[in-house]
């Protein structure tokens, strides 16, 4: 009978801050760092090109 009472504590405590803390800091976090390294790489791998033909 101690089990009952227990689980109905966690169980609404549980839903509550996954909810709020789930769909903000993981879309935000992601999609912010992710573009910024992606817009970088793409202007330094131009001038690697010029080497190629140069040593060739």
């Amino acid at each position: 009978m101690s089990d009952i009472p227990y689980s109905d504590t966690p169980q609404p405590d549980i839903p509550v801050p996954p909810q709020p803390d789930w769909p903000a800091p993981v879309p935000e976090t992601e999609p912010e760092p992710d573009n910024e390294p992606d817009l970088r790489p793409p202007e330094p791998s131009e001038p690697p090109g010029d080497d190629v033909p140069k040593v060739g």
